[in-house]
């Protein structure tokens, strides 16, 4: 006991001294992460709801009701219902297309939507799908954020860096995702995070699918763009552990090798017929991910080599 108590009095001198030293103590915070500082504010249960509880929707689900949050989610398929309330998801129907009401409870509770559900590829009206979000959104009166799943899609075909403050001449605003971001921004403002995601692979998806099969492919100077579900599933629970956070962010592995390159690896690996790329004009696409990784103190965690959890077609 004795050996304790002296600890105990050493351990409270010797933090009474520092507390009358301002000097030391501002030392000490300037030591500690501020993201860290963040995490330990926000770490609470929130309310939230995901519409579109599919290939990245589910995993998130499952992973913030790990964090004790209170999750809600939407499908379109009766046998998904199911599936959802067995992982204690509170689950309902939407469809964006049909205009679906959300239950009254869930769009009363709800604190942070997050909106996982892309354009149709048929739609012709380049408005109809951020008007569709607009309906959605407006039925969650009390909602305290929203997140939005973009795409680097809505970045043109030209060489350049990408950052999210890219001005879009007029001709490349006439697009399903200006169109749809645009929509939320003016109805939104600094509730709303706008991630643009790069080509998703992971659990499932590789990345050989996504040309596997085609001739004469173009383009091989190119820059490739993926994302690993794993990364995009941190960077949304960093988003809403930080509740200043709101904007446009770009959500790229910085790992960018020329798509010849980095496809015909992957296809000597896998022994597969190798892909017939053609000479062509090169578009060098960079996008740049500086924004993320300083105002959310993000890294990748996941390289566009680790495909362990991918599948092929």
């Amino acid at each position: 006991m004795p050996i304790i108590d002296s600890f105990h009095s050493l351990f409270e001198s010797t933090f009474l001294s520092i507390m009358q030293r301002p000097s030391a103590m501002t030392n000490i915070w300037s030591c500690i992460n501020p993201h860290f500082l963040i995490h330990l504010k926000q770490k609470k249960s929130l309310k939230i709801t995901i519409i579109g509880c599919g290939w990245l929707g589910l995993p998130l689900g499952k992973e913030l009701l790990k964090q004790g949050h209170s999750i809600a989610g939407s499908t379109q398929s009766n046998e998904k219902l199911k599936k959802l309330e067995k992982l204690g998801i509170s689950s309902f129907h939407y469809s964006l297309d049909e205009n679906t009401e959300i239950p009254s409870e869930v769009c009363s509770s709800t604190e942070i939507l997050i909106i996982t559900i892309p354009p149709l590829k048929r739609e012709k009206d380049p408005k109809l799908y951020g008007g569709n979000l607009k309906k959605l959104v407006k039925q969650f009166t009390g909602v305290r954020r929203v997140i939005f799943t973009s795409s680097i899609g809505i970045y043109p075909q030209r060489s350049t860096i990408y950052f999210e403050h890219f001005e879009f001449l007029e001709q490349e605003k006439n697009t399903v995702l200006f169109q749809a971001e645009h929509a939320l921004t003016s109805l939104l403002k600094n509730k709303l995070i706008i991630l643009r995601l790069g080509g998703l692979i992971g659990d499932g998806r590789h990345p050989v699918n996504y040309l596997q099969g085609r001739d004469d492919v173009e383009n091989p100077f190119g820059l490739v763009n993926l994302i690993h579900q794993t990364d995009v599933i941190r960077c949304i629970q960093q988003c809403i552990e930080n509740a200043d956070v709101y904007g446009i962010y770009n959500v790229v592995n910085p790992e960018n090798p020329w798509r010849k390159e980095y496809y015909t690896k992957l296809y000597r690996q896998h022994g597969l017929k190798a892909i017939n790329f053609v000479m062509s004009p090169t578009i060098e696409r960079h996008i740049d991910t500086t924004k993320l990784r300083q105002e959310l103190g993000f890294s990748f965690n996941h390289s566009i080599y680790d495909l362990s959890d991918c599948g092929l077609d």
